[in-house]
């Protein structure tokens, strides 16, 4: 006999539903049981739309609260530019209200990120590793001149002050912002995908040659990478499902350039996703030195370059710089890499 329970659902603190818990789940284990809730219409596009699940003795589901994404909702977070632009929007970091001005960064987290990218670069120094805190900017500050006329890019963003305050202490050597629009307007190649979030591979390997510029100046190392290393490399076309592109109805793939690497590069790690603590490991036998970074999904871009360059390359997923990772993993470089619409949250190491 098939054991039936009924679940309480409460979508965003207020919108509260029972549904009866009888659809029997083979991929679970035995008695595992599950429901089918056909969203109401009038919460399909909201976002962020959070559902707090409980059993029917009133405990909390392992995985509740969580956010739910909808179709509707997805649509919503796509800002249509000029030329076939697409760009980020009512997302939950508000990134495009932030990037324009509209919302300012709360409280003291300019502070709060100028006193950690110091005590990161400090830590660094006292182990004697090269460091570099990577922002990648926003695609809407690189490309803004395809947003539609009603955007218009504030030039008093945090990051701005960021920038300016470390390099007035002189610490704009372990610092990394960029591509700038102005490396965009002199770039034939495209340094962000028209329907991705993301930089394209031309963006991400001109970032690498500043990455590895900044490194190979702090110090002298063994075996050290420079920039010249990296030569020009040949791309070959290939499609991809774009983050933004793949959200709206219709054509769900644009071409790409995709880089074709001169070295082997061996995967000798991997855990699985989630991407929260997702760890990979990469060896080329012809590069040189050992490099850990702590990063978002910008970092994906780069990797190519970056496992041609070193010898040894470790990813961590994620916004902490973990001392424990370092001493584990003893490399010879350390890069810590977010993205500019993360600045509203600032991690505690």
């Amino acid at each position: 006999m098939l054991f039936r329970s009924v679940v309480r659902l409460i979508f965003n603190g207020q919108h509260e539903f029972l549904v009866e818990a009888s659809w029997k789940r083979p991929d679970l284990p035995e008695d595992a049981i599950g429901f089918i809730f056909p969203l109401p219409a009038e919460l399909a596009s909201i976002y962020p739309l959070q559902l707090e699940s409980y059993c029917s003795d009133g405990t909390a589901m392992q995985n509740s609260p969580r956010i739910i994404e909808t179709r509707e909702s997805e649509i919503n977070k796509v800002l249509t530019g000029l030329d076939g632009w697409l760009f980020l929007a009512n997302d939950s970091n508000e990134s495009l209200a932030y990037l324009t001005g509209r919302t300012a960064m709360a409280g003291n987290l300019f502070e709060q990120w100028c006193g950690l990218i110091k005590r990161r670069q400090d830590l660094m120094a006292e182990r004697q590793i090269p460091f570099v805190q990577v922002i990648v900017a926003e695609k809407e500050v690189v490309y803004q001149d395809q947003l539609p006329s009603q955007y218009t890019i504030s030039e008093q963003r945090p990051i701005c002050a960021i920038v300016e305050t470390l390099a007035l202490e002189r610490r704009g050597q372990g610092f990394l912002y960029g591509p700038s629009a102005e490396e965009a307007r002199q770039s034939k190649p495209l340094l962000y995908f028209k329907g991705d979030t993301h930089f394209s591979f031309q963006g991400a390997e001109l970032l690498t040659r500043q990455l590895l510029m900044k490194l190979s100046q702090q110090g002298e190392v063994i075996g050290r990478p420079r920039p010249e290393q990296l030569a020009v490399y040949q791309y070959k076309k290939a499609f991809q499902v774009g983050d933004l592109i793949s959200k709206r109805v219709g054509t769900n793939v644009e071409m790409i350039d995709y880089p074709q690497t001169r070295h082997d590069q061996v995967s000798i790690c991997a855990t699985p996703e989630p991407r929260a603590g997702r760890v990979r490991g990469f060896h080329n036998s012809r590069g040189k030195g050992r490099l850990l970074m702590f990063h978002t999904s910008s970092a994906d871009w780069m990797a190519p370059f970056l496992n041609d360059t070193f010898c040894d390359v470790m990813y961590v997923w994620g916004g902490e710089l973990d001392p424990a990772v370092i001493d584990w993993f003893q490399p010879d470089y350390v890069v810590a890499q977010t993205n500019e619409r993360f600045l509203t949250h600032c991690p505690g190491r």
